[in-house]
């Protein structure tokens, strides 16, 4: 159990850190070759961070320019990154999987949600990510991360197209799931079973 909720206390500390602009505190969470990865769909390429100090510049230059997008209709008020439930299976003695699904409220409402698949390894007494994909369900129509008709309707199964889209938090660009393809992570299946 002091695992579990050690795990749980990185997982707050990276919402909470990122939602902040805390880059340090957000690529403290990470392994020191910590892994942030996102990706449209599993056919696509993912965009890979790879290392604590990739992630803390990235997350610094998010931070400087943050929601410096073209796309974005206007700046959030604020973002919380709210995780839900999370299945947290220990792997070993200094390893553990987790999956957990988020949903990211601005001052829209509920703005986008998804799903982290991690893997954590304990590094002296912390427990910290050694890997992160970051899978994006849904975004509100309206959403200050992205959405509109450009993205798939999810609704009548038809995908239009697809595009990365900022995160804000700290993650790698926002991805857009294909409405078939199985979040998954094929390390993870056999412990959390598939979701066909």
């Amino acid at each position: 159990m002091l695992a579990r909720e050690a795990i749980r206390k990185t997982m707050a500390m990276n919402n909470i850190s990122g939602d902040r602009s805390e880059d340090e505190n957000y690529a403290n969470t990470y392994t020191e070759d910590g892994i942030l990865e996102s990706r449209i769909s599993r056919d696509t390429p993912a965009h890979v961070i790879e290392s604590r100090a990739a992630i803390l510049e990235w997350k610094s230059g998010r931070s400087r320019g943050a929601m410096d997008n073209p796309d974005q209709r206007e700046k959030p008020a604020f973002v919380r990154h709210n995780l839900t439930t999370s299945r947290i299976e220990l792997t070993g003695p200094d390893t553990a999987s987790c999956r957990s699904y988020f949903q990211v409220n601005t001052q829209i409402g509920p703005d986008h949600c998804g799903v982290y698949v991690d893997r954590f390894r304990k590094v002296d007494d912390d427990w910290l990510i050694a890997h992160r994909k970051v899978l994006v369900d849904w975004f509100a129509p309206n959403s200050m991360f992205g959405g509109g008709a450009d993205l798939p309707d999810h609704r009548s199964g038809a995908l239009t197209s697809l595009r990365q889209l900022p995160y804000s938090h700290g993650g790698a660009p926002i991805d857009v799931l294909d409405k078939d393809a199985d979040p998954v992570d094929p390390d993870l299946a056999q412990t959390h079973g598939s979701t066909r």
